[in-house]
C-alpha cells in the first residue's frame, strides 16, 4: 500500500496492528496457529446457526 496522507498512514498501520491482534487472539483462545485455522477456515463455506431467534446460514 501506498500512502502519502499522515491520517491514511496511521489508519493504515492500526487496522494492520488490529487484524495482528485478532490472530493472537484467536491463536491463544483454540491453541492452533493461523494457518492451521486459516487451511480450516477456506474449506468451509457456510455456516448453520441456531439461536433462541431461530436459525440462520
Amino acid at each position: 500500500m501506498y500512502h502519502r496522507l499522515e491520517d491514511r498512514i496511521r489508519s493504515h498501520v492500526l487496522l494492520c496492528w488490529l487484524a495482528l491482534l485478532l490472530i493472537r487472539c484467536a491463536e491463544n483462545k483454540t491453541g492452533y496457529t493461523w494457518r492451521q485455522m486459516r487451511e480450516h477456515l477456506q474449506r468451509m463455506h457456510l455456516g448453520e446457526f441456531h439461536t433462541s431467534e431461530g436459525k440462520f446460514l
